[in-house]
């Protein structure tokens, strides 16, 4: 259940994101979308 809870937030954040950007998510900068998720706290990478 971790990896749908990772992916979840992932695509909530994402479709959130196009929304206030006003683009698709395929046009989405990942980095930015990549600090949303950490200050949410997510894990992206591991140590």
């Amino acid at each position: 259940m971790p990896t749908c809870l990772a992916v979840g937030l992932a695509s909530g954040t994402a479709a959130a994101l196009a929304v206030r950007e006003k683009c698709t998510p395929s046009q989405l900068n990942v980095a930015e979308l990549r600090q949303e998720l950490v200050r949410d706290g997510a894990i992206i990478d591991l140590p």
